[in-house]
């Protein structure tokens, strides 16, 4: 049976459903890099407060990358993907959401 998904605006309500999908500390990690018992709807806020609309993507997972891209967001530059990835446990492609600002039929 098909499913129909629709991407939109983040809404505060939506955070604990969205924690809830992850159900692993291997995910947790992957997800949000973030031990699993300290995953709460309250990172959620946390993300929402940094300035401008980033998203990353595991490098190689390219339905996540394509699904994003869809939705509006544009991959980061070589410099600021670097920069970024600094710190991180792995590479990830980094995106922002491109100049409209808006997810598509929000």
């Amino acid at each position: 049976m098909p499913v129909d998904i629709t991407l939109r605006d983040f809404r505060e309500d939506d955070a604990a459903t969205i924690v809830g999908w992850v159900e692993s500390a291997a995910e947790s990690l992957a997800w949000a890099s973030v031990p699993f018992l300290r995953l709460t709807p309250e990172i959620l806020d946390d993300w929402h407060a940094l300035p401008g609309v980033v998203i990353r993507v595991v490098r190689g997972e390219r339905a996540a990358f394509a699904t994003y891209h869809a939705a509006g967001f544009l991959r980061m530059d070589r410099a600021e993907e670097e920069q970024l990835n600094l710190d991180q446990d792995r590479q990830y492609v980094w995106m922002r959401l491109g100049p409209s600002g808006r997810l598509p039929g929000s």
